[in-house]
Parts: C-alpha cells; structure tokens; sequence
C-alpha cells in the first residue's frame, strides 16, 4: 500500500501510496484527517465524502448536498520530523465530476484550518484551472492561475525556505509551470512549517475530484 525511504539517522525521506482501495470509507493508517467543522454557516460533514476504491484513488465529494467547505488536511501521520524543512508532494488526477471541487496535492501543513491558524500551500485543482493558495480558511492566494488541469495529469508542489521568502515550484506532468515567490509577513516560516498530504478545500453538491498515486517527501521532488 504504502513505502517508505529511510536516510540517515532513521528519518523517513520518501513517501507513497497509491491511494487504491478495496472497500469504502478506507483510507485507514497512517492517514489523518484534518479539521472540518460543519456547524458553521457554508460547512458540512466529511463522513462518506472521502474514501477510496480500486480505480480512481482517493475521492473527495460532497456527500449531503448542503454547503461547499471542509478546509480540510488529509496527511501522513508518522512524518512530523518533516516540519519546516524543504519538500514536496505529488498526485495524479484520477478522476473529476462537476465543475465545483477544490482539492490538490499540499505542502508544510500546519495548525487548525477551521480558525485561520493552519498555515502551508496546496495545489487548488478545480475544473477549469489550478492555483495555489495558502492552506487555510482564509485562503491567501499565491498564484491564480498555474496550469489547467485533464484528469491523468500529475501535479506537484514543492517548497523551499528562505530567509526572507518562501520559493514555491509547481509541475505539471514533469514541466515547471511556476515559480513563485511568497514573502508575506504571514507565510510559514522554518519554525512553523508543516508537513505534506492532501488538502481538500471543498466541493458544491454532487461534485467531486479523486487521485492516485501520492508521494510526498523531503526536498523538492523529480
């Protein structure tokens, strides 16, 4: 299911899951679900609407109709030693339904997403274009527009930390196509960077988006 590389001193580099699942509502270790809060006004419950199966992957849907945000991390439990350090995560777009989902590959996650606090980037992969944005409520945009996704793509997003700035680089299918440099006062920081996974935005009623193939890890990726 899932392979990890070791470096020196025991720390894991290396991460991957195909995210292919017999059954429903399986995700199961060492995955950990994020914050969702659906007894705010736009929110709802997550049970039922992440899970996994034998084709796409990984689907992240809206499964009551009502609302369109979770703001939700979807990580790797046992990398915590990841936190601030340079990395990278990467996914392949298995599947799409409709045209208001909002989810993607995520780097140094960090904090409560349902008060603003989280911090870290994530791929926005909707319908008809992908940006990057911060990986919280308030959603602090980087880039509006960094590539237009087809399902089969492979997207990645990797970070690197600075003194003074954060330099973002997102691929498509193996090519760069951004680099972008974040020097906001509130970006995250060496202190308190995050670790990679999934961040999971939303989705409008009978909407949706899967991936396969999640790999994440330390530095910044093929």
């Amino acid at each position: 299911m899932d392979w990890r590389i070791f470096g020196g001193g025991g720390t894991p580099r290396l991460f991957t899951d195909t995210l292919l699942r017999t059954g429903v509502n399986n995700l199961g270790n060492p995955w950990i679900l994020g914050y969702s809060d659906p007894s705010q006004a736009g929110w709802y419950n997550t049970t039922g609407g992440i899970f996994c199966n034998n084709t796409v992957g990984l689907t992240m849907r809206n499964p009551t109709g009502g609302g369109s945000s979770v703001s939700m991390p979807i990580i790797p439990a046992e990398f915590a030693g990841w936190n601030g350090k340079t990395q990278f995560a990467r996914a392949t777009l298995s599947a799409k339904a409709g045209a208001s989902f909002d989810s993607g590959p995520a780097v140094v996650m960090t904090g409560d997403s349902s008060t603003g606090t989280a911090n870290g980037y994530y791929l926005s992969i909707r319908n008809a274009v992908a940006s990057v944005f911060t990986a919280n409520v308030t959603q602090r945009v980087i880039a509006a527009n960094v590539g237009t996704p087809a399902v089969n793509d492979i997207w990645q997003i990797s970070v690197q930390f600075g003194a003074s700035a954060n330099t973002i680089i997102v691929k498509q299918n193996g090519t760069v196509t951004a680099t972008l440099t974040d020097n906001n006062a509130t970006r995250p920081l060496v202190t308190n960077g995050g670790v990679p996974g999934l961040f999971y935005k939303g989705a409008a009623s009978a909407t949706g988006s899967s991936y396969i193939n999640f790999a994440c890890g330390l530095g910044l990726g093929a």
